[in-house]
């Protein structure tokens, strides 16, 4: 064979393998929902076997549009573009055109032709950046009362990017605020509102104007403010007003007076109440063999307090006798909350033959305490505690204040004993001096 047949024979390939890709356009700006052609040459034109062209956005995975060997490959294509991307024509003819339909905002920016030959691992490529913006609609004014005052509105939507939209008066004086802007979120586009509120009468024109600064567009709408807008108020009205801020400044004190009187009442009924109960008054104390072993008592079993914080705050507890089963009983004990002081309770309870665990019908807690009605002591404070064993109820007050408390109602009244829950940092003490006073000061 000839050798220089040969030699030619095998310069083919390496000649056909070089190819260029190039786009005539590095930029497109195009409006959201119409089409594009994304433009993209291939030279020379060349045969689609052993050829990859992709279209992809951004990123290498996000194919827009695949085609592997001349077939189109649509497993592999983002199916946001599923019948939107395709190609007219191909690598036979050199055009490798991106068709692109109905285009949206997530369209926007850098798209890829990126054209492969596999057979010898030749890699050729071309950017375009695609921007889109949506134009919007002219702006719409409204005229409306906000009371005696006359607002104007402006609106505008399918803007993107937001574009700037201000009110101004015919010499070109702005007089709006920065307006408020809302995204749709289906499409992505802006919308636009800006209000105005004239507060004095004033005959001129005023101007809604919305420039988008993405293509500089402007567009303009105006609304003359005339005397007729502003609602006008007769002297019957003016004088209904006037005795009706009258009438209202006259309840309104009559209703503070009224509000002073009762507070001053309160106190009283609130004593007249507590002294009732406490003519059931009677002593109790600690019932040491119905206590937890974290306690330690005075000897006249009136006082307790815990040698060290119990593991829970119901592992601190310790009955107090007598037991009730019937009539009406009342009695006072002083609490003590240190500084280091946690949660702690008081209460009633119960103990039942059949059972080794107390049952609490009722409490009142002192500092952090869950499940349980929380009163509010600093330091010290005496407390009375009222039962009702024929009306099933309990009540608690502050000694000092004649407040009442707390109230609840009782689910068992057989053999109802006075409870405490004890915390390190907490004293209780029984049946306390009645001369002495109590207050939360140091």
């Amino acid at each position: 064979m000839d050798l220089k047949f040969v030699f030619l024979i095998c310069l083919i390939p390496a000649a056909s393998a070089k190819f260029q890709v190039e786009a005539k356009d590095k930029e497109l700006v195009v409006a959201v929902g119409s089409d594009v052609e994304l433009p993209c040459t291939l030279s020379p034109p060349s045969s689609a076997v052993g050829l990859e062209v992709r279209w992809f956005h951004t990123v290498f995975h996000s194919v827009v549009y695949l085609l592997k060997d001349g077939r189109e490959d649509r497993e592999q294509q983002k199916s946001e573009y599923r019948d939107r991307a395709f190609l007219k024509s191909g690598p036979q003819t050199g055009n490798l055109a991106l068709s692109l339909l109905k285009v949206r905002i997530s369209d926007a920016g850098t798209y890829h032709c990126f054209v492969e030959n596999r057979t010898i691992g030749t890699i050729e490529e071309a950017l375009i950046e695609l921007r889109v913006i949506g134009l919007g609609s002219p702006p719409l004014v409204k005229v409306s009362l906000q009371g005696s005052l006359v607002q104007l509105s402006c609106f505008s939507s399918n803007w993107y990017p937001a574009p700037e939209m201000t009110w101004r008066r015919a010499d070109g004086a702005i007089v709006s605020a920065e307006a408020k802007t809302e995204k749709n979120p289906n499409d992505g586009l802006i919308s636009l509102t800006n209000d105005i509120i004239l507060k004095e009468f004033t005959v001129e024109n005023f101007f809604c104007e919305v420039i988008h600064s993405a293509t500089g567009k402007e567009a303009r709408s105006h609304v003359m403010v005339l005397e007729s807008m502003f609602p006008r108020v007769s002297k019957w009205v003016a004088a209904f007003i006037v005795l009706l801020i009258c009438f209202l400044t006259i309840a309104a004190l009559a209703a503070w007076r009224f509000y002073i009187y009762r507070n001053k009442k309160a106190p009283q009924k609130q004593e007249i109440e507590w002294r009732k109960v406490s003519v059931y008054k009677e002593s109790v104390l600690f019932d040491p063999f119905m206590a937890s072993s974290h306690l330690t008592f005075s000897p006249d079993y009136c006082l307790t307090q815990a040698m060290e914080n119990p593991p829970s705050i119901k592992d601190g507890y310790v009955l107090a006798q007598p037991c009730f089963d019937s009539g009406r009983h009342y009695w006072e004990t002083e609490v003590h909350k240190g500084s280091d002081g946690v949660g702690c309770l008081i209460g009633v309870a119960v103990l039942p033959r059949e059972s080794k665990d107390i049952q609490i019908l009722s409490a009142i807690g002192f500092g952090q305490t869950e499940s349980y009605f929380n009163i509010q002591c600093e330091r010290a404070m005496l407390v009375g505690i009222f039962i009702d064993i024929e009306e099933a109820t309990v009540s608690y007050y502050n000694v000092n204040t004649f407040q009442r408390l707390h109230y609840d109602k009782l689910i068992n009244t057989k053999d109802v004993s006075p409870f405490y829950c004890v915390a390190k940092g907490v004293t209780f003490k029984l049946n306390p001096d009645p001369c002495r006073k109590y207050t939360d000061a140091p």
